[in-house]
């Protein structure tokens, strides 16, 4: 992602989002004041911001991780871990998965270039590996694959073939039915 502007409602910046929809939540990645802030349910265990803040306007890998087996949340930048906590629960809901904003309608501001969601979490390795590398889409462990420049008339193509498919909204993307 490329953030253009760090300035808005509290410094916050939605990246991805599914989270607070009837008081339900569940998994968040935005920027606050230029950090990454990564939220898998309520409450401060559930919660990390990276200790490095984002350069403007310069691309920059973002992974935020979370192991269902031992709680363990994580926040890579450029490949390398930021910051990572223990004792997390992840919470669930059937909201659509947001992209470009967060569930205050908090509007990204800037350059996503894809977006990945894995069924478990991936390793330091199989992130530095895969950063700077496009998908086939078949990959073991791969849910969802967004390339967002390759929209078109409005859409954008769920690549790892679950057919969660991205609406273009203005500024944002939904994804409907999305894990």
């Amino acid at each position: 992602m490329k953030p253009e502007s760090f300035i808005g409602p509290g410094g916050i910046k939605g990246i991805v989002s599914k989270y607070h929809v009837d008081g339900v939540p569940s998994y968040a990645v935005r920027l606050i004041n230029g950090k990454v802030n990564f939220t898998v349910g309520d409450g401060d265990r559930n919660e990390v911001t990276s200790y490095q803040e984002l350069p403007l306007n310069q691309w920059t890998h973002v992974a935020a991780t979370f192991n269902v087996h031992d709680g363990v949340i994580s926040i890579y930048i450029n490949g390398v871990q930021d910051i990572m906590k223990s004792g997390a629960t992840l919470a669930t809901n059937t909201s659509d998965l947001r992209i470009g904003v967060d569930f205050n309608n908090r509007f990204f501001e800037g350059g996503i270039d894809d977006v990945r969601i894995w069924s478990g979490a991936r390793t330091a390795a199989q992130i530095l590996q895969l950063k700077n590398n496009d998908l086939v889409g078949i990959e073991a462990g791969l849910m969802n694959y967004w390339k967002l420049n390759t929209a078109t008339d409005g859409v954008t193509p769920d690549l790892a073939g679950f057919n969660n498919v991205g609406i273009v909204e203005g500024t944002q993307i939904l994804i409907e039915n999305s894990r």
